[in-house]
């Protein structure tokens, strides 16, 4: 499955020689990973909530090989020409299955467990991770 590495620079346009070194010398680590870039640099249209900054997003064919690109020593040479230089946060997600609906996924969320499903829009909303733990623990009961 898919995999994505998602990071949020929350202080662009820093344009220090060593990321510019970064940006011309990160491609040659990501490619024996099958590392690509899919979006940089354009400008975030935001249609709900708040977003300082700018978003850069990898695909990757699966998470172990993001994760092991991540901890490559021909990565992990040059880690620091960017987070010398810019603040943000890298996060790393996967995919879904190409069958993959909304609908399918609250059904798996409603076998899991139909009693913690909160039935008024004032109850606390589910802090629910998605990934392969589903953490029902903080939910409300109704």
């Amino acid at each position: 499955m898919t995999a994505y590495l998602i990071n949020h620079l929350r202080q662009p346009g820093v344009l220090h020689r060593e990321v510019l070194e970064y940006l011309d010398r990160v491609q040659a680590t990501l490619d024996p990973f099958g590392g690509k870039f899919i979006a940089q640099g354009g400008e975030p249209q935001v249609l709900e909530g708040a977003w300082a900054g700018s978003v850069i997003v990898l695909s990757f064919p699966d998470m172990t090989k993001v994760r092991a690109w991540y901890k490559s020593a021909a990565y992990q040479k040059i880690l620091h020409l960017r987070t010398d230089h810019l603040i943000g946060d890298v996060i790393l997600v996967d995919g879904v299955d190409p069958d993959h609906t909304p609908g399918k996924f609250a059904q798996k969320l409603w076998n899991l467990s139909p009693t913690r499903v909160i039935e008024s829009a004032r109850a606390p909303v589910a802090n629910i991770n998605v990934g392969t733990n589903l953490d029902l623990s903080r939910t409300h009961h109704a």
